[in-house]
């Protein structure tokens, strides 16, 4: 019987998926099946170099390309995150990546607050008007959306050597709402 390079994919895939539930051993042996599958279909189009990480004790993804690393979940700021970005208590780091360029590396963080209240969103605003500015920041534009289900304050700062934006959403009514925060930063140009 002759299959096909995808079917094989999907089979590994399958299997990887049905030993992860299967406690500590088998969740070993998922990650790496899946890690390996992934990483192999990845690389077959292309010419980069595609390492994967599947953390399932903090429910992580992390890729590595020699363009830069995306990790989703697992609850880290980059490592080279700058400090000068001020991150508010009370909230959750849910996704980043970390971008390399000519002139530098670039991050993307996604941060969800515990709380789901209009309420956050108003104190997250107000802790940024404050910290940016306090931390060196200085902000160039701010664009604030108040509609019905959706309210957003969008800062576009920098600080001389960076630039980035900052954007705080709630998303929903009160009392069944998600609040969170998108920071992106990268070298002036």
């Amino acid at each position: 019987m002759h299959t096909s390079h995808s079917t094989r994919s999907i089979l590994a895939c399958a299997a990887a998926l049905a030993l992860a539930g299967c406690g500590s051993v088998s969740d070993e042996i998922g990650e790496r099946v899946t890690e390996e599958v992934v990483e192999r279909a990845a690389e077959s189009g292309s010419e980069d170099d595609v390492e994967l990480d599947v953390d399932t004790d903090d429910g992580s993804l992390t890729i590595e390309t020699d363009e830069g690393t995306f990790t989703s979940g697992g609850g880290e700021l980059p490592e080279e995150f700058p400090d000068s970005m001020p991150v508010p208590d009370g909230v959750a780091v849910t996704g980043s990546m970390t971008g390399s360029g000519d002139s530098g590396e670039g991050f993307f963080v996604q941060l969800g607050a515990e709380e789901s209240d209009p309420a956050i969103y108003e104190d997250l605003v107000a802790f940024y008007e404050a910290e940016l500015e306090a931390n060196g920041w200085t902000v160039d534009d701010r664009q604030t959306l108040d509609g019905a289900a959706l309210r957003s304050t969008l800062f576009a700062v920098s600080d001389g050597s960076l630039e980035g934006t900052v954007q705080i959403s709630f998303i929903g009514e009160e009392g069944d709402g998600v609040v969170g925060v998108q920071i992106g930063v990268e070298p002036a140009v």
